[in-house]
């Protein structure tokens, strides 16, 4: 899926709790997060897989935290901006 595909997905999914759209946004943005936060874990020199699935599941919550705030304010800046702001948060 190209970027604009998941920007515009992520978009949906700021107005809409439905399943299906969110379903799909889940399974691009996981690799991403998941990827970001083992990263986190090296870096703290955590090595139980655990933690790094305690920070996606934050992270997720995060997205959906104040009716999807995070979603509803982000603002495409190119560059893979979307991506950039999940390894953010």
């Amino acid at each position: 899926m190209h970027l604009d595909q998941v920007t515009r997905l992520a978009r949906r999914c700021a107005y809409s709790a439905q399943a299906p759209e969110w379903e799909q946004f889940v399974s691009l943005v996981m690799p991403v997060i998941a990827l970001a936060a083992r990263r986190v874990c090296a870096a703290w020199g955590e090595t139980a897989s655990g933690t790094a699935r305690e920070i996606v599941q934050e992270t997720f919550l995060k997205l959906c935290d104040e009716d999807r705030r995070v979603l509803r304010e982000f603002e495409d800046r190119g560059e893979d901006s979307f991506f950039k702001l999940m390894r953010v948060i």
